[in-house]
C-alpha cells in the first residue's frame, strides 16, 4: 500500500500469487530515492521484485536465495539478507551476486542485519569472520 506525507491511501498493488507482481509473504520493503524505485523481498517465492513509484512492475531477480531483508545503498549496490542461506549477498542492479558473506553451517542470518542507517548489523554468532572493509558495523 502506498500512502501519501499526509497519511492519506493512495494506492495498493499485488495480490497472492507467483506470477509478477504477485506475492508470496513479501518480507521487507525497500523505497530507493535514486532510482525510484520499490524492492520487495518476496519471501517465500525465493525472489525480489522491482516495482517503480507508482506499483508498476519493472522486474525481478531470482537465484538470490530466501530474502529476508534488503537495503539499497547509495543507488549502487544492494545488500540482501539471505536467511535460508544464513548469508549476505551484495547485488548488482541486475541482481548479480556481487559478494557473498556467511554459511549454511552457521545459524540463521539475523533479519535485523538490514538497517534504515545504511550501515549493515551482523550478529558476531553468526559469522565465522567479519569481512575487511565491506561495509561499517553499527553493533559497536
Amino acid at each position: 500500500m502506498q500512502f501519501s506525507k499526509e497519511d492519506k491511501f493512495l494506492r495498493a498493488w499485488g495480490k497472492r500469487g507467483k506470477g509478477p507482481g504477485d506475492f508470496n509473504l513479501p518480507h521487507a520493503i525497500f523505497y530507493d530515492t535514486k532510482t525510484n524505485q520499490v524492492f520487495v523481498c518476496d519471501r517465500s517465492n525465493k525472489r525480489v521484485q522491482i516495482f517503480d513509484a507508482q506499483g508498476k512492475f519493472v522486474t525481478q531477480w531470482n537465484n538470490i536465495g530466501t530474502p529476508y531483508g534488503l537495503f539499497v545503498h547509495k543507488g549502487e549496490h544492494v545488500f540482501l539478507s539471505d536467511g535460508a542461506g544464513n548469508a549476505v549477498r551484495k547485488l548488482d542492479f541486475k541482481g548479480m551476486t556481487l559478494a557473498r558473506w556467511g554459511s549454511k553451517k552457521k545459524k540463521r542470518a539475523s533479519s535485523r542485519m538490514l538497517t534504515a542507517s545504511a550501515s549493515i548489523r551482523v550478529e558476531r554468532s553468526t559469522w565465522p569472520k567479519e569481512p575487511a572493509n565491506a561495509f561499517k558495523n553499527s553493533s559497536q
